[in-house]
């Protein structure tokens, strides 16, 4: 049985260069706005996935949790990376113990880290339809001391971490409670952070596949600066300006080029029989969704429209609550706050 809470769900996305947070209720069947937070973190704070300055990032966390006044809440956030695992299985059908004992084995196979070092976590899913004699199971695993580095940075911030999820879960989590795709379709998701982009592929809601590609947001500045001999921070600014200048947008045309060439290639690694279905929605979200020409680009790349992922849109909420920040930059903090319904 579920009572209703008034304490609210909150989701924390920590970033390569940001921290968000999200704190939502539920109306009915709306969701209310609490608030959002946002905070830059120091540079380098964050390289490659590692957490390379713990105390700036735990601090950032404890202000924008501070702006929202939440005080010792529970808390959702994510993990992604290397260290990270998202995939689906398959295995014979069969009585509940002989499956799992069956997934357990694939995993073994499936995973390259030490099992002693490693949480991990299935979910059968359903059987397949060419083969009803087997069964796909969806596998989550990550290795234990990144789940625990995350967890510090939220205990040091004076929050209680409840759940650590992954980022491509909070996003496949948002857009199923958001009403944003029915069962039949097959959906291609591409979330664009600052220095990774992290893709995803649903068939009937099931990822079926999952890769992060080392490209993003920064790759438009650091090419800016190049071009321009400007400061990050200038270039930061310069790039929010695309389509202000004729030289300034065929550059960002040109970057635009390059991430979705990577982008695509990353559908290379997709399963065959994914491929020939073919994708029916594609959706950007991050930091990075809103960059001058990168939509445009992925739709011509792709050969279908490309939407936005913004939640304040999606949701139908006050858009001037996240300040000068990016609607689609909290897609995963909402995602990761929604989880928290599961409580």
């Amino acid at each position: 049985m579920k009572f209703l809470i008034s304490k609210p769900w909150v989701g924390v996305d920590i970033g390569s260069e940001s921290v968000k947070v999200v704190a939502l209720k539920r109306k009915g069947k709306r969701w209310a706005l609490k608030g959002v937070a946002m905070r830059k973190l120091p540079p380098d704070a964050i390289v490659e996935g590692t957490l390379m300055i713990p105390s700036a990032i735990s601090e950032a966390i404890r202000l924008a949790a501070d702006e929202l006044s939440l005080g010792k809440a529970e808390v959702v956030t994510a993990i992604k990376g290397r260290s990270v695992i998202l995939k689906t299985i398959v295995v014979p059908r069969g009585e509940s113990e002989r499956v799992e004992e069956s997934i357990r084995m694939e995993a073994e196979r499936s995973i390259p880290f030490d099992m002693a070092d490693v949480h991990f976590d299935f979910q059968a899913l359903e059987p397949v339809q060419e083969d009803p004699t087997q069964l796909r199971a969806l596998l989550v695993a990550s290795k234990r001391d990144v789940v625990e580095d995350v967890r510090s940075l939220l205990v040091e911030a004076g929050l209680r971490p409840i759940i650590v999820d992954l980022e491509g879960i909070a996003l496949i989590n948002f857009l199923e409670l958001s009403n944003g795709t029915s069962p039949a379709e097959s959906v291609f998701l591409a979330n664009v952070g600052a220095t990774s982009t992290n893709v995803l592929m649903l068939q009937k809601g099931i990822p079926v596949f999952t890769r992060e590609i080392p490209v993003g947001g920064k790759l438009y500045t650091e090419e800016l600066q190049r071009r321009f001999h400007l400061s990050y921070e200038e270039a930061e600014v310069k790039k929010r300006q695309g389509d202000c200048d004729v030289e300034l947008k065929e550059i960002l045309r040109q970057v635009s080029q390059q991430v979705v060439l990577e982008i695509q290639r990353s559908l290379d690694f997709a399963p065959a029989s994914s491929r020939e279905i073919g994708i029916q929605k594609v959706y950007l979200t991050g930091g990075g969704a809103k960059t001058p020409s990168l939509q445009e680009a992925l739709g011509e790349r792709m050969g279908i429209p490309v939407e936005i992922l913004d939640p304040f849109e999606r949701l139908g909420l006050d858009s001037s609550l996240r300040g000068e920040a990016e609607g689609s930059q909290f897609a995963v903090a909402f995602g990761l706050a929604m989880r928290g319904e599961s409580r």
